[in-house]
């Protein structure tokens, strides 16, 4: 939930989430890149990432218009355009995922 929109945050979250990060998983990947990719949207969740950590990489969704759009990311540091307080180094997030990961997984 954004700073500015925090106060949907009660016993519950009383509306979408700003930002909601789905990780696939082997046999799950039509699941979350089209089902959950269209009941976002329709609820209007701002941003949507999409992590792979099969091929390390993250596809970061922007809702426009109620349809996502992919948006790039410069020299491996992703800056959100809606949330000024989310920003993600991805080199250092996959090194980070590698020293945490049992080899073989």
């Amino acid at each position: 939930i954004a700073k500015l929109r925090r106060g949907i945050v009660g016993d519950r979250i009383n509306g979408p989430p700003d930002l909601v990060i789905e990780v696939l998983f082997a046999g799950a990947e039509r699941r979350d890149r089209v089902q959950k990719l269209d009941l976002y949207a329709k609820y209007g969740v701002a941003e949507f990432w999409i992590v792979d950590p099969k091929a390390q990489h993250v596809e970061f969704l922007i809702l426009r218009d109620g349809r996502y759009v992919i948006t790039a990311n410069a020299a491996d540091r992703y800056q959100s355009p809606r949330l000024p307080e989310v920003e993600i180094d991805l080199a250092a997030f996959w090194r980070d995922v590698a020293d945490r990961t049992p080899q073989g997984s």
